[in-house]
């Protein structure tokens, strides 16, 4: 794979030597995660493709010094990326050059000491309010087949925390029980494998959602409309977008909320011991709940008297009426 050359026309590349085309393959492939994969590829090529448009020649990596990417993170604020992007942008090049300090190409990673953007702090984040749950699940009529998916979808939502990547292809094989309690297993960011016990509104309708499926394989949550529609495949990202979106819109609530917001609803409750108990650890509920990849270490040095699936702490939460 040739990830530094754009095409022959480029003015300035940087021409791979010794094992430069090994090493970047080994780079991508490090990271379990495909999306991560595409995202690292795309900022390389995309600051490359700022070498060629100031026309900035380069023979070795070793040449590429901090003062170029320093001119490549103002170029970036000149096309009004966020702060968020530019950050992820030097990271992955950082990621990079990381490794080619470690294959000894060059002796210096000239993005250590570039200065990042501040995160964009005046940006109001905000969540789904307790409120608004049952109003938003209201729109949807259980008792038809895509209403029953839309409800199912938003109530996994609004009661796990979980991401839209990772409820979007669960399967009836992802489905099983433990302790008298419907637990899903889950493939999360990175490829890991968690479990996680259902409360008892997601786990009513995931069951409904059961019962019209007939091999361990299919999907629970499938296309309604479009070429694919009655095929056995993922619902898109897209599709739960426009589900939130619309669902928000129907029920006279601000639109601007995305289905993270969800997530943070649900781990602020739990933060907070808004569900009449006291407020959890976030090691705690980042390692049963959130599997946040910051704290995947603190999972290998659980023992056999782990917390039962029938004491984590989502199965708790309930939203007023």
């Amino acid at each position: 794979m040739e990830i530094i050359k754009e095409d022959e026309k480029s003015v300035a590349v940087i021409e791979p030597k010794t094992a430069l085309p090994e090493v970047f393959d080994r780079w991508l492939a490090n990271h379990l995660s495909k999306g991560t994969q595409a995202v690292y590829s795309g900022s390389l090529k995309e600051f490359v493709g700022f070498l060629n448009e100031k026309k900035i020649k380069f023979s070795h990596p070793s040449e590429i010094k901090p003062a170029h990417l320093i001119k490549y993170r103002d170029w970036l604020f000149a096309k009004e990326h966020s702060p968020k992007t530019i950050n992820r942008k030097l990271s992955a090049l950082s990621s990079l050059f990381k490794e080619l300090r470690h294959e000894q190409i060059i002796s210096l990673n000239p993005a250590e000491s570039v200065k990042r953007p501040p995160d964009d702090i005046k940006k109001v984040r905000t969540s789904i309010k307790d409120k608004e749950v049952k109003p938003i699940l209201d729109l949807h009529d259980e008792d038809t087949r895509q209403g029953l998916q839309n409800k199912t979808i938003l109530t996994l939502l609004a009661y796990t925390a979980q991401r839209v990547s990772t409820i979007r292809v669960l399967q009836v094989k992802s489905v099983g029980e433990v302790d008298g309690v419907l637990v899903l297993t889950l493939k999360i960011k990175g490829g890991k494998i968690r479990h996680l016990p259902l409360p008892h509104e997601p786990a009513r309708l995931v069951r409904k959602i059961l019962a019209f499926k007939t091999s361990p394989d299919d999907y629970l949550f499938t296309p309604q409309r479009g070429t694919h529609k009655g095929q056995n495949k993922p619902i898109s990202s897209v599709a739960i977008w426009y589900l939130i979106k619309n669902s928000l819109k129907k029920a006279g609530f601000d639109e601007s909320r995305s289905a993270h917001s969800f997530r943070r609803m649900v781990l602020t409750r739990l933060l907070n011991g808004k569900n009449g108990g006291e407020a959890i650890s976030a090691e705690k509920i980042r390692d049963e709940v959130s599997f946040h990849s910051s704290l995947d270490t603190l999972t290998l040095y659980k023992i056999d008297g782990e917390t039962k699936m029938t004491e984590n702490p989502i199965l708790g939460i309930v939203y007023s009426k």
